[in-house]
């Protein structure tokens, strides 16, 4: 099996790597960021993709819905250290079959990544039981935002300013006040602090 890895961590990149090959699965390449991941893999499918969630630039939910947009057979695993069960269900919406904390043991990554290799999906625990309470309660507004919105919404709610949200997203800063307008309209909201409030309730911030 041919594995792609996308972790800004090196640690995490190698230790990774380590464990796969130790597993007797390639990995193909293990990179740094999501501009690398979708650059490598329109060279070169993997079998199964590893995105960490939260890259500078293009994070692993904007790299999965650039990658499923070019091959729709595509096999993604976001990789997380965020429970937020948003994220688990952008994940799911751009196209990424599994949706795994870095907190739970390693064989949870395993497992993923031999459900996914078939094509089934796959969620971590904690994320599931969530993800069922979340669909007893019904649609969240945010469920509404594109994947770009939702980054900017998620950068803004932990404090970064318009010129620091358009170097991580590699943006213009014109384009991000469009989208926090577009955020506030979508969500019904006034100001960045009730878009901070919402992000607060929806365990989005780091």
């Amino acid at each position: 099996m041919n594995i792609l890895i996308a972790d800004d961590h090196p640690a995490i990149r190698s230790g990774l790597e380590a464990m796969l090959k130790d597993m007797n699965w390639q990995v193909s390449a293990c990179v740094s960021s999501g501009e690398l991941a979708y650059e490598h893999y329109c060279q070169q499918k993997a079998d199964v993709v590893v995105l960490d969630l939260s890259m500078p630039g293009m994070g692993g939910i904007e790299t999965a819905r650039r990658i499923k947009a070019r091959d729709t057979d595509a096999r993604i695993i976001i990789y997380s250290m965020h429970s937020a069960v948003m994220y688990a269900k952008q994940a799911l919406m751009a196209g990424a079959l599994s949706f795994v904390l870095k907190s739970t043991a390693i064989d949870d990554l395993f497992h993923a990544i031999k459900q996914v290799a078939q094509g089934r999906s796959y969620l971590s625990h904690e994320v599931a039981q969530k993800m069922a309470m979340c669909n007893v309660m019904g649609d969240s507004p945010i469920d509404k935002l594109s994947t770009r919105e939702f980054e900017v919404l998620c950068l803004l709610a932990n404090g970064k300013g318009v010129g620091d949200i358009a170097d991580i997203l590699s943006i213009s800063k014109k384009t991000v006040a469009t989208y926090q307008t577009q955020l506030k309209r979508k969500l019904e909201l006034k100001s960045t602090a009730d878009l901070v409030k919402l992000a607060i309730e929806h365990e989005l911030i780091d």
